[in-house]
């Protein structure tokens, strides 16, 4: 089992023992998509209440990316994480909306319910972590704000908004941390620590210095290679080049160009599927 994608795991070990099938476990994913596009609806029409041209082409486009009708219609745990962290993220906005002037408007029970929802992302998926981080930005933001001359009246309410919402997140995912803390050393492992040896025999990589597997041309939109080999070997991928072909290419190709096409083939995913040359070059 997976360490960061436990609660997917029990969730769908819930459903497979309700149906005593498959195929049900994916209705998961449906459902996450079902939740993205109401807080996305409901995003759209809080931040441009007066722009609903804006709201519906944003939910038009969000409905049908294509990585999006990939992964929200299979066994696959990155839907639940994007829906729980866009509940969260849509409490975060609340919040962030309600203290805009005065942070002593913030509604309590809203940063309660963003900690609860971003601890539930994280026991889905660790990159869930970027939603404490942003809440104590926006806590500092507002203690930044008001300066010496106004912290002291809205002192007490940054600090209650505060507890608010990492009691929250502690209540939901503190327990998590604590145990995996206990048992492996960090809070938050990764499958490198637990299996190390393992990765390193499919990754050498992996076992090379940082500075190498990282250099200055890493981070600079220099090198193409990737646009030659879309869902790409574990190599030295550019970090541009990520986030310029982050359309998850590697999994479309893999479920979509399959060797029932003529032409020649290769194998990729450790030799699992093979490729057909003709739609990687497509």
């Amino acid at each position: 089992m997976c360490i960061r994608d436990r609660l997917w795991y029990v969730v769908a070990a819930a459903v497979f023992h309700a149906s005593h099938a498959v195929r049900p476990i994916a209705y998961i994913s449906v459902g996450a998509w079902l939740a993205r596009q109401w807080v996305l609806a409901k995003i759209v029409r809080a931040a441009l209440p007066r722009r609903p041209v804006a709201g519906l082409l944003s939910l038009a486009l969000s409905a049908v990316l294509p990585i999006g009708v990939l992964v929200d219609g299979k066994i696959y745990n990155e839907g639940l994480h994007a829906a729980l962290f866009a509940v969260a993220l849509w409490f975060l906005f609340k919040v962030e909306r309600q203290g805009a002037v005065d942070p002593r408007a913030v509604r309590r029970r809203d940063a309660l319910a963003f900690g609860a929802f971003a601890g539930l992302a994280l026991l889905t998926k660790t990159t869930a972590l970027v939603l404490p981080v942003c809440f104590a930005a926006l806590l500092g933001a507002w203690a930044w704000r008001a300066g010496l001359g106004r912290l002291r009246p809205v002192a007490r309410s940054l600090v209650e908004v505060g507890l608010a919402g990492a009691g929250g997140w502690l209540g939901v995912a503190g327990w998590w941390c604590v145990r995996n803390y206990r048992k492996f050393g960090h809070p938050f492992p990764h499958q490198y620590m637990l299996r190390q040896v393992a990765v390193m025999h499919d990754h050498p990589v992996v076992a090379e210095p940082l500075s190498y597997r990282r250099p200055i041309g890493w981070a600079l939109p220099t090198q193409f290679e990737w646009l030659g080999w879309p869902y790409g070997p574990w190599s030295r991928p550019n970090f541009w080049a990520n986030l310029v072909g982050g359309t998850w290419s590697d999994i479309l190709h893999r479920g979509l160009c399959r060797s029932r096409l003529p032409g020649p083939t290769v194998t990729a995913w450790r030799d699992a599927t093979r490729v057909n040359f003709a739609c990687l070059d497509a």
